[in-house]
């Protein structure tokens, strides 16, 4: 995969959507705004191990963001 950086100010209207398309190894998840437009989209298109293996590290950095906001007082759900 190439190296891409975004960035995008997340606010509450902001929709998350994620799909596998029908028989493909790959996954799609995206951010985006109020009014649908995208924000920011990830795309793992590199076999199913490897979308699987990106996808989890990348649950594991928004896990671990969410412990530390908890951590400052922020409301558990």
């Amino acid at each position: 995969m190439s190296t891409t950086s975004a960035s995008h100010h997340g606010q509450a209207s902001d929709m998350f959507d994620s799909y596998v398309p029908d028989g493909m190894d790959y996954a799609v998840c995206s951010i985006k705004h109020g009014d649908t437009t995208q924000a920011i989209t990830v795309f793992t298109p590199h076999g199913l191990n490897c979308a699987v293996d990106y996808l989890r590290e990348f649950r594991g950095e928004i896990e671990s963001a969410i412990a530390a906001l908890v951590d400052l007082g922020a409301v558990e759900e």
